[in-house]
């Protein structure tokens, strides 16, 4: 039998002594935080959506991301630096390149 998010975060808030309206504010309290991602993962775990899951704690999709899957923003910020690094090295290739035969 699937849990509504509703159910799910009572029982959270209910095991972890938190008023459900605390969730859903901009605490980033450890304990706030915490409890998000418990519910976040009891959701994933019944197959709602991350745009349920952020809707439901009053979240962006991404901040999801990151209770779902604690390398989220580590992955994204080593693909960041490199597509920047591969620019560098391409403007670099172009100058050296350039540099080589002045026209």
């Amino acid at each position: 039998m699937r849990l509504t998010g509703h159910q799910i975060m009572m029982a959270v808030c209910h095991h972890m002594k938190i008023h459900p309206a605390e969730l859903q504010g901009k605490s980033r309290d450890p304990k706030m935080v915490r409890a998000r991602r418990i519910i976040a993962q009891r959701m994933k775990a019944q197959d709602y959506k991350i745009s349920i899951i952020a809707k439901r704690l009053n979240r962006d999709h991404t901040t999801i991301y990151s209770y779902l899957f604690p390398n989220f923003r580590a992955d994204k910020q080593r693909r960041y630096l490199e597509k920047k690094r591969e620019k560098l090295e391409a403007r670099a290739l172009q100058e050296q390149q350039h540099s080589a035969h002045p026209g």
